[in-house]
């Protein structure tokens, strides 16, 4: 066997499996994908506290005033917070009272699972991060994730421990939207986004009667319509809006959260109750 025919046959095989695995279902992959995380969860969660160790360390070298300026804001920080607890808990415990009283059903329809955000993969096509916490800890699949920003993708695998969450920037990222004070139903998609720009999206099959400026830019929010994600949480503002190429409606780019390329958190809302069911018309 000469040289060449030894280099050859390696080739030969690495070409034969990645074209096995280029004609295997996309369904099988993501699992396979999936498992590898699950694998994976262990070291992640050892590099998380490492960072966290090295921002510990970090802080020692601080002055005296600056550690003592932090700790007066971080205290301002946690009385309003606590204060903003115990005003959601009285209100809580106000509602169920009057549920009670009027035999109303429960207004609750997520419950909150905060989640570490790893390995976010910000490609141009296809973004996605994994999330450490998955089925063990209630995730569902098609679940809203959000952060300080608004709304930061959907949970659309979920495994033992970890689960992968599609962020919003995604071209597959489609959504029902509306505008901050109005009901008319639009369309939200993902748009990505080249490295080292802003995120952005874009709204379609918006009425010609809306116009919109960087001076007053429209909110863009959902609209609890046909999925998973409640109403009224935002996704982001649009500063222009111009005619979609049937003329009928508009279409314009949403500008999103620059933040949501840092994230380290997410609060995953899992649903008590699943969305009904689309019914097809009757003779379909």
């Amino acid at each position: 066997m000469t040289s060449v025919e030894r280099l050859r046959q390696p080739l030969v095989v690495l070409i034969g499996l990645l074209l096995v695995w280029f004609f295997l279902p996309v369904a099988f992959k993501r699992r396979q994908s999936l498992a590898f995380h699950e694998i994976q969860a262990p070291l992640w969660k050892l590099e998380g506290a490492a960072a966290d160790l090295q921002d510990d360390l970090a802080a020692l070298s601080y002055s005296k005033r600056e550690i003592l300026e932090a700790g007066r804001d971080q205290a301002r920080m946690r009385a309003a917070d606590e204060l903003g607890r115990n005003e959601n808990t009285a209100l809580r415990a106000r509602v169920s009272e009057l549920e009670t009283l009027f035999g109303l059903p429960s207004d609750q329809d997520h419950l909150t699972e905060v989640c570490t955000v790893v390995r976010p993969d910000l490609r141009a096509w296809w973004q996605h991060a994994i999330l450490l916490k998955g089925g063990e800890h209630g995730l569902v699949e098609k679940a809203p994730a959000i952060f300080a920003g608004g709304v930061a993708g959907r949970v659309v695998e979920v495994g033992r421990d970890t689960a992968e969450l599609q962020m919003v920037s995604s071209r597959d990222f489609r959504l029902a939207a509306k505008f901050e004070g109005d009901a008319r139903p639009l369309v939200y998609q993902g748009e990505s986004s080249a490295p080292f720009q802003s995120p952005f999206g874009r709204v379609s099959n918006v009425p010609r009667d809306f116009t919109a400026s960087a001076d007053k830019p429209l909110i863009l929010m959902t609209s609890g319509l046909g999925g998973f994600f409640p109403p009224g949480l935002v996704i982001g503002r649009v500063e222009h809006l111009e005619p979609d190429p049937s003329g009928i409606f508009q279409t314009g780019r949403v500008l999103l959260d620059d933040r949501i390329y840092a994230l380290r958190e997410v609060s995953v809302l899992i649903p008590l109750r699943l969305p009904p069911l689309r019914t097809p018309p009757p003779g379909n």
